[in-house]
């Protein structure tokens, strides 16, 4: 199974959305799902023994999906400028001294994603 820090490091050297990533995502948080087989369609549906299948989510194209990965009761911010995401996940305040902070930049999904495996990490 992939780990939290190689799926960092492969989604900082990637440049665009990346299926595969999602998929590597996906069985790395799920990974009692590794066992079943998945369907060659590009949705990356995964098919259960009694037959109904999961769409995985697209993490690295979808800012709804990859905002799926920040941690609960974390405080996120986003900002934009030219299509490239500037992105802070926080366990707080900005003014109190034991806040700890992560921050990623690149495409807006990417991006959110980085922020959020760094924050799950701790």
């Amino acid at each position: 199974m992939t780990s939290i820090p190689e799926l960092i490091k492969r989604l900082e050297a990637t440049t665009e959305p990346d299926y595969a990533l999602d998929a590597e995502i996906w069985m790395t948080l799920y990974p009692e799902w590794r066992d079943y087989p998945r369907d060659d369609r590009d949705d990356i549906a995964w098919i259960t023994p009694l037959g109904r299948s999961y769409l995985s989510s697209r993490y690295t194209s979808s800012i709804d999906d990859a905002l799926t990965l920040v941690p609960v009761r974390m405080v996120v911010s986003i900002s934009l400028r030219d299509d490239i995401a500037s992105v802070s996940i926080r366990t707080g305040s900005i003014t109190n001294p034991e806040t700890k902070e992560w921050q990623a930049c690149g495409l807006p999904a990417i991006a959110i994603c980085i922020a959020a495996l760094k924050a799950s990490q701790s």
